[in-house]
């Protein structure tokens, strides 16, 4: 198991988008799916009910096309998942971090395997190891169950990037 930032971008805001009955349209929202899905929803509420300036967006394309929205002026707000690579830096966004995740390896209660190391994690989630066996199990096939492959989740990046 390992901690990863969640970073939520802000975009830049006119000074008139927070002043209540100027704000033509409602605030905007993309980027990770972990904060669109599990933050924004309360945090949306409080802050409408707060400023009375609604959201009239919060999508879920995940950080990296979230990042590049917010920084084409796109989007008002964005949600990175991830710590921000050194090209997206560059480009000196103003981002806070707004909580901590972790992430954690399950094999079935019935599996022989009672332990794997890291470097067992690294040799299955790159296809080096593919039979439990070789891990000290019984001979069956692993089945490693993440996302479609073309997804590119900040989740699974970060799993990747520390299983590797």
């Amino acid at each position: 198991m390992f901690k990863r930032f969640l970073i939520c971008m802000l975009g830049v805001l006119t000074m008139g988008s927070f002043l209540p009955g100027v704000c033509w349209a409602g605030l905007t929202y993309e980027g990770s799916t972990t904060i669109g899905e599990n933050i924004m929803p309360d945090a949306v509420k409080a802050f409408e009910s707060k400023t009375e300036i609604k959201f009239d967006k919060v999508g879920g394309l995940g950080s990296g096309k979230g990042f590049k929205a917010v920084m084409a002026g796109e989007v008002d707000l964005a949600g990175v998942s991830r710590p921000l690579d050194a090209d997206e830096k560059k480009l000196k966004p103003y981002y806070q971090t707004i909580g901590y995740d972790a992430v954690a390896i399950y094999v079935n209660e019935k599996n022989a395997v009672k332990g794997l190391t890291k470097e067992h994690l690294k040799g299955i989630f790159t296809g080096k190891i593919k039979n439990w066996k070789e891990v000290g199990g019984k001979p069956a096939e692993i089945v490693v169950i993440t996302e479609i492959k073309a997804g590119g989740r900040a989740t699974i990046k970060e799993f990747k990037d520390h299983a590797r």
